[in-house]
This record gives structure tokens, sequence and C-alpha cells, in this order.
């Protein structure tokens, strides 16, 4: 993936773009291409071009910015994953989940945990990037600064183009994750799934949620680490989402 405003600049003359150390690595260490290989290049805004490993430092398009080979249209509802995040394991979490195809995530604080240390976002943008490269998906996964639980549920309640839910477990009368995507969401512009700390949500937290109407939903009997649930999670909404695209 190369940002756009990178594939805009390049002169309709030469059509060559100049690589970064870490896309160099990439292509010749991790694809171990060749000069002359052809590569398939995305910014990550739904755009597809075609080019040539040209050089040991370039790559050579084969056409302009404006006119790529593909152009995808963003699938309807967007996918959105709302996880308090855990001390470990999140990075393979936002890994898998960018590969299976969220298209948000909001990074959260709570109760039970507060925020990361800042260079832990860079780091995670970083995991994004790779992650659609290895998954050679058109749009990337936006990843959103920490913000208070009860902020965001604020933020978004209200909106009535947004399907909120919080998972919770061994609740009585509590449906189950695949809800979330059904027809009677077909016209939303947006699903999200919030997830909780390793120690659960406090009374104090849920009551807030119940206050603002948020839907409560279950993984079943079995009670899920933080990591296992953010990725289940994603393979549930975006496949249930892709049925529901094919069928439609």
């Amino acid at each position: 993936m190369i940002e756009s405003d990178r594939i805009r600049s390049i002169s309709s003359v030469d059509r060559s773009l100049s690589l970064r150390d870490e896309e160099i690595h990439y292509l010749r260490r991790v694809l171990r291409l060749v000069e002359g290989s052809v590569i398939e290049i995305t910014d990550g805004m739904g755009h597809l071009w075609k080019g040539t490993f040209h050089s040991s430092r370039n790559i050579l398009f084969t056409s302009l910015y404006d006119n790529p080979i593909k152009i995808a249209r963003r699938k309807k509802p967007l996918i959105g994953i709302a996880v308090v995040t855990p001390r470990r394991g999140f990075d393979d979490a936002l890994r898998m989940s960018c590969e299976l195809g969220v298209d948000k995530v909001q990074l959260l604080s709570s109760e039970y945990r507060t925020s990361q240390p800042e260079d832990r976002f860079c780091r995670w943008n970083t995991i994004i990037k790779q992650s659609i490269k290895q998954s050679e998906r058109l749009w990337s996964t936006e990843l959103i600064e920490i913000m208070d639980f009860q902020e965001f549920l604020i933020s978004k309640a209200s909106n009535k183009s947004i399907a909120l839910s919080i998972a919770v477990s061994r609740e009585e009368c509590i449906k189950d994750v695949d809800f979330l995507i059904g027809n009677d969401n077909r016209s939303l512009e947006e699903i999200w799934l919030i997830i909780g700390p390793e120690g659960g949500w406090t009374l104090e937290e849920r009551n807030f949620a119940d206050l603002l109407g948020v839907q409560p939903l279950s993984f079943g009997d079995s009670i899920l680490r933080t990591v296992t649930a953010t990725v289940i999670a994603t393979y549930i909404m975006v496949s249930s989402r892709d049925k529901l695209v094919i069928n439609g």
C-alpha cells in the first residue's frame, strides 16, 4: 500500500515512484521480487494500479493516478470494533482483524484499563499497513486514537445510521454476535461492537450502556480473552455482511 498523495505526484513523463527503505525491504526480502517483476499497488482507498519493480529503489507505474485498473466501492455498512486494549496480544488481534476485513478500530480506555503508551499508536498503524499489504485489501483499516468508553458511547448512540452493541458474558436472554448483521441493518452506515477489558465491564459501565440503549450481545457460554473476541467478532461480522451483499 502506498499513500495516494505519493501516487498522485508521479510524473506523467517517467511514471516512476521512489521507494522508502521499508518498502524496498518488503518487496525484496518478503515478496522476493527482482528487477522487472510485475506488482500491484493500492492506496488503501479502493484503487488498484499495476507496475514493475523498476530498479533497486523505484517502481514504474503502467498508468497514472487518475487511471487505476480497478476501483472498488467500500462495502456498507462499515464494520467497526471498539476495544479496550489488553496489555498483551493486541498486535496479533489487530493484524488478524485487518486481514479479515475490519473497517475501523476504535481504541478505548475503561475503569479496568487505562491508555497505552503513545508509541503504541504508531506501531499499530504500521501493523495495519503491513496487514493490508499481506491481504491485498483495496480499502485500509482506520485506527482511531484512544477514547474514554463513556465518551465513545455518547458520540455514537444518538446517530440513527449507526448500530451499537456491547459484548457481555453469561447474561440471560442475550442475542449472539451474528445478530448484528441482518436485513434490518442493511441501510446503516456503520455497525460497531464494543469489546471490554480482561476484567470485564464495571456495573457502572454496563448501566451506562443500558441507559443509552446499547444492545448487549454474547459470544456464547465461554468467557473469551479480549484478543480472541476481537478476531472472532470481526470474522462473524465481515462474513455476515459479505453474505448479505451477495444475497442482496
